[in-house]
């Protein structure tokens, strides 16, 4: 009776082992198929974002079959174009029975590409690590540039100039407005703003439908600068005489936004909707104040600045954050890191008149001294001098990484 029931137990686990291994071999060969699908999946963000670079429209990314490759297929399944200019793909990779959703979002970029642009019409253009004169169709000055992507940016300037670049040369637009431009910003390559004055009114152009238009504001005056969070999200700022303006646009409309404190407002720019920064200045002194999605508040540790109009300002997030400014021949750059604003030591001596960032170890600032300009690099430790290729007075820069994937997540069935 012993020897029999022993014999049953080791039957029982000889049957058990070999369930085990059944199901181990089946066990495995799914969890290689998933992680194959899953490849295929992240191949089909790939082909997604290589295909938005080189020009294809978001919504036309869809392709609506099935990629077929010998361990299975992936296929791009919707693309959508966000407020925010990314473009929002949902992708699927198979593989036998496994079956893996992911969803990204795709931030479009200008390859390793960067613009300053200066007085004189002049433009330099940054691939890898040095500058290169870029021919002009203008001799006027330029104050601002924003890169769409690699084939697509804008200039804007004095005399009414609207430069666009086509990835070979730089050509002039057409203006709908009489005016000086000071700022442009683009949420995406057919959704752009550029904002400027005549000296006694200030004028607002669109893109939008491939075609520049005038845009009414609530408040005349001179703009200096324009950015986006979202295509129903932007803040345009100016000044005239000693009062300054703050507009905000919500999709539809332009509305005034009351502000705290009075000044020229040169310069905006938000980490999201509710973290935005204002800047300027007026005589000898210059302010800043926040937005925290309701309301503006004064930043009393650098409002007023003696000594310093503050001219550029650049957010990476809520506690990184680049000031910029001067006056003459002097200039500053200040760091804030979320609670307080704190000088940093650069090169150079030049007043800094635009900065910009592509993370927190890569911004750049241009300027100038009044008889030439600089350009500086910070790399998350120190500012260092950067050489142009030629010399001019510089008024903007922007810094754009390469098409890249901002976020993704697996979709769960």
């Amino acid at each position: 009776m012993g020897a029999a029931f022993m014999m049953v137990v080791v039957l029982a686990v000889l049957v058990n082992l070999l369930q085990m291994t059944g199901s181990d071999i089946m066990d495995t060969a799914e969890h290689e198929d998933g992680a194959d699908a899953f490849f295929l999946a992240e191949s089909a963000i790939e082909q997604a974002a290589a295909s938005w670079d080189s020009g294809t429209a978001c919504v036309d990314l869809d392709g609506g079959v099935d990629t077929s490759f010998s361990e299975g297929t992936f296929s791009i399944d919707t693309a959508v174009l966000q407020t925010d200019g990314q473009c929002r793909v949902n992708v699927t990779g198979t593989v036998n029975s496994a079956v893996r959703k992911l969803q990204a979002d795709l931030q479009r970029g200008c390859d390793t590409t960067g613009w300053i642009v200066g007085d004189s019409g002049t433009i330099n253009r940054r691939i890898s690590s040095s500058w290169s004169l870029s021919a002009s169709t203008v001799s006027t000055s330029l104050n601002a540039v924003h890169c769409v992507r690699k084939d697509n940016a804008w200039a804007v300037g004095e005399s009414s100039v609207l430069l666009q670049w086509d990835g070979s040369v730089w050509g002039t637009v057409s203006s709908p407005v009489t005016a000086g431009f000071n700022g442009v910003h683009c949420v995406g390559e057919d959704d752009c703003w550029a904002v400027g004055g005549t000296g006694s009114s200030g004028k607002i152009a669109r893109l939008s439908g491939g075609t520049w238009s005038t845009s009414s504001a609530p408040a005349s005056t001179d703009w200096q600068a324009v950015y986006c969070v979202s295509s129903d999200d932007c803040w345009v700022v100016g000044g005239k005489g000693s009062n300054g303006f703050v507009i905000h646009w919500n999709g539809s409309s332009w509305s005034e936004s009351t502000t705290p404190t009075s000044t020229i407002w040169l310069s905006v720019h938000c980490s999201g909707s509710s973290n935005c920064w204002v800047v300027g200045g007026k005589g000898n002194s210059g302010e800043a104040i926040q937005w925290d999605g309701a309301t503006w508040t004064e930043d009393a540790s650098i409002s007023p600045s003696a000594d310093t109009i503050w001219r550029g300002i650049y957010c990476v997030s809520n506690n990184d954050c680049w000031l910029v400014g001067g006056k003459g021949g002097k200039g500053a750059t200040l760091h804030w890191n979320g609670s307080a604003w704190s000088e940093v030591s650069n090169p150079v001596s030049d007043r800094w008149n635009s900065v910009h960032c592509v993370a927190t170890d890569d911004c750049w600032a241009a300027g100038d001294s009044g008889s030439s300009g600089s350009i500086i690099h910070w790399d998350g430790t120190s500012w260092s001098a950067s050489t142009p290729a030629s010399s001019a007075n510089w008024n903007g820069v922007h810094i754009t990484q390469p098409t890249a994937v901002i976020e993704w997540s697996e979709v769960v069935q």
